[in-house]
């Protein structure tokens, strides 16, 4: 129970910063800025939970955790909105990041 509020911000702030990095792909800077601006509106909504969490967890936890979810989210989203390949080098990427989160002992 200790950690549902940190995994709650962790998902809350990866999913933040996922949607800014969506903004930030489809966005052309000289075509489209407002993509970019919305874009970075999301990446600094995300430093709110994850200044939390620095605040009170782990640093290593913090990082390694929201990294490994970083990973599998943009595996997802890669696949999935921008029909990008699922390839093997990114299965083995997404169980590395499952086995950093394991190893490091969360």
């Amino acid at each position: 129970m200790k950690h549902v509020v940190p995994v709650c911000l962790t998902l809350v702030g990866v999913s933040l910063t996922m949607v800014g990095d969506v903004f930030l792909k489809r966005s052309e800077i000289l075509t489209h800025p407002k993509l970019l601006i919305v874009g970075a509106a999301f990446y600094l909504a995300g430093c709110v939970p994850v200044a939390l969490l620095f605040k009170n967890m782990d640093f290593t936890w913090v990082f390694i955790v929201w990294e490994s979810l970083t990973v599998a989210l943009a595996l997802v989203v890669g696949s999935l909105l921008f029909r990008e390949d699922l390839t093997a080098n990114k299965m083995l990427a997404l169980i590395l990041a499952v086995l950093a989160v394991v190893l490091s002992g969360s």
